[in-house]
């Protein structure tokens, strides 16, 4: 920085003369690097950047950011070259034996890393407080007690409120500990145990704003928390009972039982009964299949929509008479409710492929529950679910917003349509194609084509004879008919 060769005028308008290292700035001309650099009326040049502030054009350069980042870097390394391990292990000793509670407090700067380094050991399983020191001279200095340890924070070691806090704290019967970066301060004189953080200097160009001894102060708090959980041998499911709503702690906590379907929720059915008599159920219940059980709810099998798609390209009109027990899977893979919910999606991920959904039974082979991939995803059960997440999302994006509602209506005769019949129904809703839409429950649904007279509410009201008096609403019954469309149109059988 260059001298100031010219006397203060109070006159000057702050005019910068362009390509000369010289600017006026409430008197005060400042070169540096033959640059010429306002920011608020003053000149300061870097590595031949203009930088201006307060609504004026900033430029840094890559240069001077590397350099930058390498003189911090410099300043670090003092630090871990400097730094007596023999302290650093004595002070780990005291918290590692320390019988109370450890508060860590810290005015400024100074006192925002002791609020994280106390997160920190909280979080890594050390009971940490962080104490205000000046709502301990207000009345908060009566939760220290003679156990404790009261950890300080200081640069300079000359902080007033730490020095009035010492007094009181003593007088609890607490173990106080400086830590400063000055061999020989105030603070540290006056503890039961003192700590120097070696400090080169500050990053700042002025040496003042605190910008590497917090660094410092911070990688310091944190790395004597890790030496503390790795003393008391601490496990990945006790770190993550301290973390339950993050990807960690769900993974570590949560089990088959906190995230499965219960009760109402499973789609059932006997083994004795008509596949097309389980549409319904195999549809409505969102899991995709069907529980096959006994009387007393034990697992016999399970059957699935591709089960049915096998069974219907492989029988045709048979599927009417079939029963699910003769098309299930009598081994299917199943899972306990105390498993964890991430092995549950360990096994559905495991060959010989993998699978949607894994009944939950208990040690009597009794069904309690469903757990499905949906179920898992929506849990966040972490990185092994993200490629299988975003293609379930897509997909069930494209189902959402591209469907059919359809209402059927009965005749007096029950009676299993034909396969011709089927696609005689395909041509007369697909004559007349329309588009129309509605938003309903936060999702768009398009309706396609009808021809028939009764179109109400976006609903395709289509007579047909087969349907049983005991069929539900239009929405599961709009699902039946979108998954038989389906069904025949990848068997080949005419669909469109």
């Amino acid at each position: 920085m260059g001298a100031l060769p010219e006397p203060f005028d109070t006159s000057i308008s702050n005019t910068t003369k362009p390509n000369e290292n010289k600017i006026e700035a409430n008197g005060n001309n400042i070169a540096a690097n033959g640059n010429g650099i306002a920011a608020n009326g003053n000149d300061i040049a870097a590595n031949g950047n203009d930088i201006a502030a307060n609504g004026n054009h900033i430029a840094f350069g890559i240069p001077h950011m590397q350099l930058l980042f390498e003189e911090q870097r410099r300043y670090l390394n003092y630090f871990f070259s400097h730094v007596e391990y023999s302290q650093v292990q004595a002070f780990s000793q005291v918290l590692m034996d320390a019988k109370g509670v450890i508060f860590f407090t810290g005015v400024g700067k100074s006192g925002f890393v002791a609020q994280k380094i106390t997160q920190t050991f909280v979080s890594t399983g050390t009971k940490a407080v962080f104490l205000s020191p000046t709502d301990a001279l207000h009345g908060d200095i009566g939760i220290v007690g003679p156990n404790d340890v009261l950890v300080m924070f200081s640069k300079s070691g000359t902080t007033e409120e730490l020095l009035r806090l010492v007094p009181c704290a003593r007088a609890k019967g607490a173990y106080l500990v400086g830590i400063t970066n000055l061999k020989n301060s105030q603070l540290g004189n006056v503890c039961d145990m003192h700590l120097y953080l070696p400090l080169e200097r500050e990053l700042c160009p002025f040496n003042l704003a605190p910008v590497t001894s917090t660094a410092i102060q911070m990688l310091f708090g944190d790395t004597v928390a890790i030496a503390l959980m790795q003393a008391k041998d601490m496990t990945r499911e006790q770190y993550a009972l301290n973390h339950p709503a993050g990807r960690i702690g769900k993974r570590l906590i949560f089990r088959v039982q906190d995230v499965m379907k219960r009760q109402d929720e499973l789609p059932l059915c006997k083994e004795n009964d008509l596949i097309m008599d389980q549409l319904v159920e195999l549809t409505s219940k969102g899991c995709g299949c069907l529980l096959v059980v006994d009387g007393e709810h034990h697992l016999i099998g399970t059957f699935t929509d591709g089960d049915l798609r096998r069974t219907l390209k492989s029988v045709r009109e048979g599927v009417f008479k079939i029963t699910v027990g003769q098309m299930c899977n009598r081994n299917p893979r199943s899972i306990g409710p105390n498993a964890m919910a991430v092995e549950a999606m360990q096994k559905m991920e495991s060959p010989p492929s993998p699978v949607q959904f894994l009944p939950v039974v208990d040690h009597n082979n009794v069904v309690i529950g469903i757990v499905t991939l949906h179920g898992l995803v929506s849990a966040d059960m972490g990185p092994i679910m993200e490629g299988r997440k975003q293609v379930m999302e897509e997909s069930q994006g494209t189902v959402a917003t591209n469907y059919f509602d359809i209402e059927l209506t009965r005749d007096n005769e029950r009676v299993h349509p034909t396969v011709e019949q089927l696609e005689r129904t395909q041509e007369v809703i697909g004559k007349k194609i329309i588009e129309k839409r509605e938003v309903k429950s936060n999702k768009e649904r398009y309706i396609k084509g009808d021809k028939i007279q009764r179109c109400q509410a976006l609903e395709i009201r289509v007579a047909h004879p087969s349907v049983p008096q005991n069929f539900p609403d239009c929405t599961s019954l709009g699902k039946v008919l979108r998954m038989l469309r389906s069904i025949f149109r990848i068997c080949g059988l005419g669909m469109a």
